[in-house]
């Protein structure tokens, strides 16, 4: 089961806003998507193979919320561990205690 169907639909989320800050859902949302996609990339191609711009697009968010969000790929990779280790549980991706 995907990990968005776990969320709980408290607010509908904002995929086709007009700008501004994310709610929550959209912005957890949109983390399980980076995290999925990396992942996914990750494991098929490795991580040099693997670019900022191909995480992007298959997650669907521009290069600056990856940036904003991560910093760098090695962050995210670490994220994506993390969540492999720990798993998310109905929160979203470890919001709770990011990689610094």
């Amino acid at each position: 089961m995907p990990r968005v169907a776990l969320l709980k639909k408290t607010e509908p989320a904002a995929l086709n806003s007009k700008g501004g800050r994310p709610t929550r859902t959209a912005a957890i949302e949109r983390d399980i998507r980076l995290l999925d996609a990396a992942s996914s990339l990750f494991l098929d191609r490795g991580f040099d193979a693997t670019s900022i711009n191909a995480v992007a697009e298959l997650a669907r968010v521009s290069k600056p919320t990856f940036y904003g969000q991560y910093g760098d790929k090695r962050r995210l990779s670490r994220q994506c561990c993390v969540e492999r280790l720990i798993g998310s549980g109905t929160d979203g991706p470890c919001r709770r205690d990011p990689i610094n």
